[in-house]
């Protein structure tokens, strides 16, 4: 981890962007910001406010529900290329759960006054990006199954 990360590298990385010219992740790039998080430490806690789109671009994060006065169950964990808070796009301006950096990780961040500049500059790129964000939500949803229905089983249990 050594050096900038190449943006548009890591923006091609991400199932996200698969089919997005080089082009549109140049835009995307340029919009881009790098964050180093270290192991260990959270990104976001569930009910923060989401701050934009989220890439990241090497080492690894996990992803953790939790419901109130019950304990945490990892849901995923994601790796170089992965997206996070993508969600914040279709509207939802909280995060439903929380991501900690399981080892020192960089991220790429679009902030959500860069995704507004997107929007309005370049109208075709951001509902290009809405529609590959709702596809990937699917996939997420379809991946997450199993965990997710072991969660609302533990917490049925318990009542």
């Amino acid at each position: 981890m050594s050096g900038p990360v190449d943006r548009i590298a890591a923006l091609r990385s991400c199932r996200l962007f698969g089919s997005f010219s080089s082009e549109e992740l140049k835009v995307l790039a340029e919009h881009s910001k790098e964050l180093h998080v270290g192991a260990k430490q959270t990104l976001f806690t569930a009910g923060d406010a989401s701050t934009g789109l989220l890439v990241i671009a090497d080492g690894k994060v996990e992803i953790v529900g939790q419901a109130e006065g019950r304990n945490a169950v990892v849901l995923m964990n994601l790796g170089p290329g992965e997206p996070l808070a993508s969600v914040s796009l279709l509207g939802t301006r909280r995060h439903m759960v929380t991501a900690v950096a399981l080892e020192n990780t960089r991220i790429l961040t679009i902030g959500t006054d860069d995704l507004r500049q997107i929007h309005t500059a370049k109208s075709q790129l951001a509902l290009k990006l809405l529609v590959a964000v709702a596809h990937d939500l699917g996939a997420r949803l379809a991946d997450a199954e199993t965990p997710l229905r072991a969660f609302a089983l533990e917490q049925a249990s318990k009542r």
